[in-house]
């Protein structure tokens, strides 16, 4: 391994291997053989040469950012993609060609010097561009413009034997589309162009306290037909109160937007700001917890039934006891977005999905309590799949083969097929969902 790899390894029984024991979640612990940090496409090669050489398994690893054990390695080689610096070119149109390497707020801050943003960002600024594209990616401004994974024209994919090739919705469809959101199944993404759009440097704001749940959701109804707010974010709190934030760039505000927002709910707030950018606003996230994060995708005409549900369980169960809010955004795809069959997006006829989260954080020795909040989390899942919904996978959602099979149809066995004739060996990401 040595002699092919730039950065660093690391070996047992090297201190350093216990950072790598555990992720977001907490709720696993791994210890990898080998870690590798990479600096470069080579590297990542070589690994992945080596790997399938040696007959060893290999996982690969942003910043760590996940609940269900993807980043982690049992005895394996643990290969870190993860930069502490940004590292793109700026290409015509205010496309960027980027490495996966790079972790969201470096990549914003030069961006924003310039004039650009990314048009959707998620809340938590220092996970990987790589680690983000393997499950989709969601914010506030996905109202607007989708998942981050719909900004992607091209990448750069290394498959499990280390052969690098570009893919794009004309070129290696079905790499394309199976590995963005795809969770690092079938193969590497080792860069990608992606489009930006003008930062805007002042936006209207708009801020709304709901009575009810009720009101909210017909609140939302306006977002179905061609309503394009640049961010949108709903908050419910356990002690009642319902918050709807939305924000408008100047050139885009709409006709009576109050009228059409409150739905006879009361105005807190309208102002014209400056627009914070997200590197100087992202949620502080600790590690020391178990954090069974959780967020589903649903349509409007469920949306309420869901919500309702939710809302019992918070105030109903010890759930509560472990989160004390829920958030509701919504999700509008690029039109004519080539099909990306396993973003959590991809079913249903509306042209808008809502996303509902939630984020269990429970103290690390109460694994009782830990097992109570799991088995909330699976009757959840099991009503947001009923309703015709999907779990969005970067959290922890317990799927069967059944589950799998009814949530991605055909497109499940399909990626099987596809991971076996590339990985016949079956040595890469073995822990994805």
């Amino acid at each position: 391994m040595r002699r092919g790899v730039q950065g660093d390894i690391l070996a047992a029984p090297h201190e350093a291997l216990h950072q790598y024991e555990r992720n977001f979640g907490g709720m696993i612990r791994h210890t990898p053989r080998i870690v590798v940090r990479a600096i470069c496409e080579q590297d990542i090669i070589h690994v992945l040469q080596t790997a399938q050489t040696n007959s060893v398994p290999v996982t690969i690893r942003g910043a760590g950012h996940s609940c269900m054990g993807q980043a982690l390695s049992d005895d394996g080689i643990l290969l870190v993609n993860a930069a502490a610096h940004a590292s793109f070119t700026l290409l015509e149109n205010g496309r960027v060609e980027i490495t996966t390497r790079c972790r969201w707020k470096y990549v914003e801050r030069i961006l924003n010097q310039i004039g650009l943003t990314a048009p959707v960002l998620g809340d938590n600024l220092s996970i990987t561009i790589g680690g983000i594209l393997s499950v989709g990616g969601y914010g506030v401004r996905s109202v607007a413009y989708g998942a981050i994974v719909h900004q992607v024209e091209r990448l750069r994919f290394i498959q499990p034997d280390g052969s690098p090739i570009w893919c794009s919705p004309t070129e290696n469809t079905e790499l394309f589309q199976y590995s963005l959101a795809g969770q690092g199944r079938i193969g590497f993404i080792e860069r990608v162009v992606m489009r930006t759009i003008p930062y805007p440097r002042q936006t209207q704001h708009y801020t709304f306290k709901h009575t009810s749940l009720d009101s909210l959701v017909k609140s939302l109804a306006w977002l179905l037909n061609d309503a394009f707010p640049e961010e949108f974010i709903a908050i419910y709190s356990r002690a009642g109160t319902i918050v709807s934030h939305y924000e408008f760039s100047l050139q885009n505000i709409p006709a009576n937007p109050i009228q059409q927002l409150s739905q006879g709910d009361k105005l807190q707030q309208t102002q014209v700001l400056p627009n914070i950018s997200p590197i100087y606003r992202q949620l502080q996230i600790t590690s020391d917890e178990f954090n069974p994060a959780v967020d589903y995708l649903i349509e409007y005409a469920q949306l309420q039934p869901f919500l309702d549900f939710i809302k019992d369980k918070l105030h109903q169960t010890c759930l509560g006891q472990y989160t004390d809010s829920f958030i509701v955004m919504a999700v509008r795809p690029p039109a004519n977005q080539h099909p990306l069959p396993f973003e959590a997006t991809a079913f249903g006829s509306d042209p808008i999905k809502f996303l509902v989260g939630f984020y269990p954080v429970v103290p690390k020795e109460n694994i009782r309590a830990l097992e109570k909040v799991k088995a909330i989390i699976r009757d959840i899942l099991h009503l947001c799949i009923k309703l015709g919904g999907r779990p969005y996978l970067y959290g922890w959602h317990e799927l069967d083969v059944q589950v799998k099979r009814k949530l991605y149809g055909t497109h499940y066995d399909a990626v099987l097929q596809l991971q076996q004739k590339l990985d016949p060996k079956n040595l890469f990401n073995k822990k994805v969902i």
